[in-house]
This record gives C-alpha cells, structure tokens and sequence, in this order.
C-alpha cells in the first residue's frame, strides 16, 4: 500500500485545490496561502502520523509482504516513507496550481479522479495481495483467503475503518473551507466535472482490465468477476470524494 499512496496523497490535495479554484488560481504567492498551510498541516499532522500507525501494526501488508519486519528496516522505511508523503504534498500541491492556471479546472479535476482511480483500481485487482489478510509467511506459501477474512482483519479495521473516521473529517473539512468562493453556478461546474470524469474514469479502467484480460496480461488469479469488485470500489470512492462537497454552502448562501 505505500507504494501507491503518492496517488492517493496527489487525489487528495488537487482535490482540494479543485475545491478552491477560484482562490488558488487568483494567488500571487501560492505558498504563502492559508489554505496551503491547512493541507500542508492536514498531511503533516493527520495523515502521516496515521500513516506511521497503520504500517507500524501492519507492516508485512503495508509493504505487500516484500519486506521483513525487523525493527531495523522498520524504522528506515516509515521514516522514508514520513518524509516521501510531506515531499509528495509539497510537489502535488506545486503541480496542481500549475495545471489549475495552465489547463483550467476541468484539466485539474481529470487529474485527480484518474489519481484516486489508480489508486482505488489497483486494490481491485491486486485484490489477492492488497487485500490479504494473512501473515507473509502464509502469504509466500501459497495460502488464500476469501475477501471476507480480509473484511474482519486488523489491517482492514485500522486501514479503512479507523483511518476514515480519524481523516475523514480532515478531509471534509478542507472541502467546506474554501465554500466561501463557490457561486452556485461554481459549485455545479465543479460536481459536473468531478461526476463527468468519475464515470469516464470507470468504464477506462474497466476496458483496460477487459483488454488486459483478453490478451492475459492480468496478474495472476485474476478473474474477470473481478471488475464487479473494481467497479464497486471505484463507485464508493468517488461517492465518498463528492459527498462533503454537496454539503458545501455557497457564497450566496452565506448572503441570505
């Protein structure tokens, strides 16, 4: 899971700067933004921190049982991996505001949705290691599991169930901050875009793995039941993305 997670942290903060693309795209200074300073804290002082935890108590299944858990490597690759994340924001956030005053908001949105559908695609289909809830021993000889062990395990409570209530609110947050320069006919454009793109997102990688199927470049173990699944992750995830910003009161909303 750490290897995708600059696809994750890139979704999250071009999301964000999607969601204030009315004041980022304005900006003289853009590192001298309060709304740089939030996400910045937001990575920096939530997400990494709960990223360390996570890997900390599940490390074999964090680095897809490739690495051993000595306390030596331990150390050195949460460390790397701390730092790597705040780098990531630093430069998904420098890469945003490019592509927002380059290409537009509808450029800036693409990237994100196709960020998050790598990102949520990949669990799909690597779903018989990034889903794994058994040890790296079991793991490298072969055993399986069906998905539903993966659903009560430790890895799944702390990496999905934790995770969401602890960052959750973080991320809505940096959502709804930036409302204040949302017009109604802003806010539209930006949920038609979001919507636009997640659908296209959903039938790419959908035709993509059929083709990968078909040609038998698929990871091993993989069925083409699989897409359901692919698909149901992918649908969740966009819905999840969206749902704070339907909460977001516009500028004429705060007039009335």
């Amino acid at each position: 899971m750490l290897l995708l997670k600059p696809f994750w942290i890139y979704g999250c903060v071009s999301y964000w700067v999607s969601c204030g693309s009315a004041h980022f795209s304005t900006l003289p200074d853009i590192w001298s933004s309060r709304h740089f300073t939030l996400i910045l804290s937001a990575i920096s002082a939530v997400f990494v921190p709960l990223e360390i935890w996570i890997a900390s108590r599940n490390f074999e299944w964090e680095t897809m049982f490739q690495v051993d858990d000595s306390p030596d490597l331990v150390t050195g690759v949460l460390t790397l991996a701390s730092i790597g994340h705040v780098i990531g924001t630093l430069a998904s956030y420098w890469l945003s505001v490019v592509v927002l005053r380059r290409s537009g908001l509808d450029a800036l949105v693409r990237s994100s949705v196709a960020s998050f559908s790598v990102f949520f695609a990949m669990i799909g289909v690597f779903q018989d290691t990034l889903l794994y809830p058994g040890s790296a021993v079991e793991y490298h000889e072969g055993v399986s599991y069906p998905l539903s062990h993966f659903l009560s395990s430790r890895a799944c409570a702390d990496s999905y169930v934790i995770f969401s209530l602890l960052f959750g609110p973080v991320f809505s947050l940096l959502v709804l901050i930036p409302s204040r320069y949302h017009s109604p006919s802003h806010r539209s454009l930006l949920l038609f875009s979001i919507l636009r793109h997640s659908a296209t997102q959903i039938l790419l990688t959908n035709a993509l793995l059929l083709s990968l199927w078909l040609v038998g470049l698929v990871p091993t173990g993989f069925q083409l039941t699989r897409l359901g699944l692919v698909t149901g992750i992918l649908l969740a995830a966009h819905l999840g993305v969206i749902s704070p910003l339907l909460l977001s009161p516009t500028s004429s909303d705060k007039n009335d």
